[in-house]
């Protein structure tokens, strides 16, 4: 069951379970596997478009300044508050998820790992267990699987647009302060990111959109599609996470 406090956030499973792949094996939204050994991360493959497709947000609809944490809503543990970032990227952070595919009746459970850091001359790589780089360049965050997919998470107001795999993308702050109650656990304060999509090959009405909601010192807790359907249930929700010494 989800809670809103304002309005919250196929191919469509495919891009959920690749932005998932990236967050749990599931692909919805990386592009590089193999990174030199000096340098910035190259992104290349990352086709930012000039002129964006989707509408500027509102100057009010920034990021929110209030630390957010998970409340339990029965005796579960409290959520860390070591990170003050809606992604925290440190080694020994994990998160679980599990993902629910209704049309298949399958249910899927993965953990993301950050196994290892890496100290460039102007930048930090992260890797994850499943080969998945991530790293944060201006108010984004760039994850990279190692088959060639990016997703990119923006945490300003300003949308991105770019490609990848075919697909064009477009990534937008949605609702700044969003409530999340997700099995046990009550996540206030979110801030939900609506990704539009679509292949470049086909018209812009054929877009299709899911929403992620990212709450302050955890990351992604939960997704779902975009507009949901009555009666409809998160895609994917975050069961475990928290950090580990490495």
């Amino acid at each position: 069951m989800t809670l809103r406090k304002k309005n919250s956030g196929g191919r469509l499973v495919y891009l959920l379970g690749f932005t998932g792949a990236l967050c749990m094996g599931i692909a919805v939204a990386g592009l590089l596997g193999v990174f030199a050994p000096s340098g910035k991360a190259p992104v290349d493959e990352i086709e930012a478009v000039d002129e964006p497709i989707v509408e500027p947000v509102a100057a009010e609809q920034k990021a929110v300044e209030n630390t957010s944490s998970a409340i339990p809503v029965t005796d579960m543990p409290s959520a860390d508050k070591a990170v003050d970032t809606y992604y925290p990227l440190e080694v020994g952070r994990y998160w679980v998820y599990v993902s629910e595919d209704a049309e298949r009746g399958t249910r899927t459970e993965v953990e993301r790992r950050i196994v290892r850091r890496e100290s460039r001359a102007d930048q930090e790589l992260f890797y994850f267990s499943d080969g998945t780089v991530a790293f944060r360049e201006d108010d984004k965050i760039f994850e990279m699987s190692p088959e060639g997919g990016v997703n990119v998470i923006p945490t300003g107001a300003e949308p991105y647009v770019y490609r990848s795999e075919g697909l064009h993308i477009e990534k937008q702050i949605g609702n700044p302060d969003t409530v999340m109650i997700l099995g046990q656990q009550r996540y206030s304060h979110c801030v939900q990111v609506v990704t539009r999509f679509r292949p470049v090959d086909q018209p812009e009405q054929e877009m299709r959109a899911y929403a992620s909601y990212y709450a302050r010192g955890i990351g992604l807790v939960g997704r779902e599609l975009w507009p949901p359907e009555p009666g409809s249930a998160p895609t994917q929700t975050l069961r475990d996470y928290g950090p580990r010494k490495m």
